[in-house]
C-alpha cells in the first residue's frame, strides 16, 4: 500500500473517530429531534416506509399519516434500509452518518488531487475531516451529510472520470448520481442544466459534446420514476416534492421584508399576519398553487422591497455570522465557515479565470457556487442550505492557503 493510501486511510479513522466522539457526547441514541423538527420528520416517514407502509407521514393540511411527496425519497429509503436491518435504532443511523462524512474525506481528496496539487488536496481533506460544521451534521438526522456525499461523488464522476476519456455509459452513471442526489435534496434541480452548459464548454468534439444529452438522460431516468409514483398518486406532475412556492413565499413577504430580525431568512407561510388561514385545510400540493398566488401578488405590489430583499440574502448567505443566541454556535460557525470564506474569496476569482481559459472541467464547480448563491436568493440565505456547497469552497481555499505558504517559506535572494 502507498504511502500516500496510509496517511488517507489514517486520517479517515481519525475524521471517523473526530465525528463519533461528538455523537456520543451528544447522546448517540437521542432522540432525533421535537415533533415538528425535520430530523423527526424524516424518520417518521423513514419508519413507515421500512415497515411497508410507502413513503407516508404527517402533512399540512391533511390528517394522521398519508402517501405523501413532501418529503423528497433519497434520506428516508437511506434512513429505512438501516431501520430494515437493525430497527428503529438512531444510534446505527449516526454511526452510518459519521462513517458516510469520513468516507468524503477520500472522495474530497481525490477531487482536490485532481483539479490542484496534492499538497492542497491534502489541506482541504485535512481541513474538512475535522470541519466542526461537517461533524454538527454527521450527528443530526438530516439530509446535509447524504447528500454531500453524492454532490462529491457526483462532481468526482463528471470532473475526474468522465470528462477526460467521456463515453456513454460514464455519461450515464453521472447522470444517474445526479439524479440520487437531486432525490436526496431537489434544491440541485436548477443546477442540472448547468451541467449540460458545462458539457457543451468543456468537451471537445461534436461526440463528445452529445454525451450530455446521456448525462441528462441518466438524471431524467432516475428522477422521473419518482415523478411517475407522484403523477400515479396525485394525477398530476410533481418533479420530486411540491414544496417550491411555498419556500419561495416563506423567504418574499411582508414580514421578511420589515422585521430586520428576519432579513434575508424566512419565516414560515402560515405566519405571516393575514395569510394565517389561507392554508387551513388545504393539502401540500394544492398549497402551493395558494403560495404562488400570494407570492406573485405580493412581489408585484412590493417591488420596492426588491433591492432590501436580493441584498439581505446575499449577505446573511455569505456571512460567517450566524444569527441566532446560541454563543458556541455562534463560535463554532465563525470558526468554521469563518476561516475558510478570507482564503476562498480570492481563489474563486483566480481559478475562474484560469478554469476558463484552459477549459478545466473543474470550472463545474463554478457552476455550483453560482448557482446555490442564485437559489439563495430566490428563496432565502441559510447555513443549512449553504454547507454542502463548503467542501468545494474548502477546495479553492486550500489553493490559497499553499500559494500563501510557498510564498511566507520563500528564501530571499543572496545579496
Amino acid at each position: 500500500m502507498k504511502r500516500t493510501h496510509i496517511l488517507l486511510l489514517l486520517l479517515v479513522v481519525a475524521a471517523f473517530m473526530a465525528h463519533l466522539s461528538y455523537s456520543l457526547f451528544k447522546g448517540i441514541d437521542r432522540e432525533p429531534g421535537t415533533a415538528s423538527a425535520d430530523a423527526s420528520f424524516y424518520s417518521h416517514y423513514a419508519w413507515n416506509l421500512a415497515q411497508g407502509k410507502g413513503l407516508s407521514g404527517p402533512e399540512p393540511g391533511r390528517e394522521g399519516d398519508v402517501l405523501s411527496a413532501l418529503v423528497p425519497p433519497g434520506l428516508p429509503a437511506f434512513y429505512a434500509a438501516i431501520y430494515v436491518v437493525f430497527g428503529k435504532n438512531y444510534a446505527v443511523v449516526r454511526l452510518a452518518q459519521c462513517l458516510l462524512s469520513a468516507v468524503t474525506v477520500i472522495l474530497l481528496f481525490a477531487l482536490a488531487k485532481s483539479i490542484l496539487q496534492e499538497r492542497a488536496a491534502w489541506v482541504a481533506a485535512v481541513a474538512f475531516a475535522f470541519y466542526p460544521i461537517a461533524i454538527y451534521y454527521s450527528d443530526e438526522m438530516l439530509s446535509e451529510t447524504l447528500y454531500t456525499f453524492f454532490l462529491i461523488l457526483s462532481f468526482w464522476l463528471c470532473i475526474v472520470w468522465f470528462a477526460p476519456r467521456p463515453t456513454v455509459m460514464k455519461a450515464l452513471v453521472c447522470g444517474a448520481s445526479l439524479g440520487v442526489t437531486a432525490l436526496i435534496r431537489p434544491v440541485i434541480l436548477p443546477f442540472l442544466p448547468l451541467v449540460v452548459l458545462w458539457g457543451l464548454f468543456v468537451l471537445q468534439g461534436i461526440r463528445a459534446k452529445s454525451l450530455v444529452l446521456a448525462i441528462t438522460a441518466g438524471a431524467s431516468l432516475v428522477i422521473l420514476a419518482w415523478s411517475y409514483r407522484n403523477y400515479r398518486l396525485f394525477h398530476t406532475f410533481v418533479l420530486v416534492a411540491p414544496r417550491t412556492w411555498t419556500e419561495i413565499l416563506g423567504g418574499n413577504n411582508p414580514v421578511v421584508a420589515t422585521d430586520p430580525k428576519y432579513a434575508g431568512y424566512c419565516i414560515w407561510y402560515t405566519q405571516v399576519p393575514g395569510w394565517e388561514h389561507k392554508f387551513d385545510g388545504v393539502p401540500q400540493i394544492q398549497r402551493e398553487a395558494v403560495a404562488k398566488q400570494l407570492a406573485l401578488q405580493w412581489l408585484s405590489e412590493n417591488k420596492d422591497k426588491w433591492w432590501y430583499l436580493l441584498r439581505s440574502k446575499f449577505v446573511r448567505f455569505w456571512s460567517p455570522f450566524l444569527h441566532q443566541e446560541n454563543r458556541l454556535n455562534r463560535l463554532v460557525m465563525l470558526a468554521s465557515w469563518g476561516s475558510v470564506l478570507p482564503f476562498f474569496i480570492p481563489a474563486v476569482f483566480v481559478t475562474l479565470v484560469k478554469f476558463w481559459r484552459e477549459r478545466n472541467p473543474a470550472i463545474l464547480i463554478h457552476l455550483l457556487i453560482f448557482s446555490t448563491m442564485l437559489n439563495a436568493l430566490i428563496f432565502y440565505g441559510l447555513p443549512r442550505y449553504r454547507y454542502p456547497m463548503e467542501p468545494f469552497c474548502i477546495i479553492l481555499a486550500s489553493a490559497s492557503v499553499i500559494w500563501l505558504w510557498d510564498r511566507f517559506r520563500r528564501q530571499p535572494a543572496p545579496a
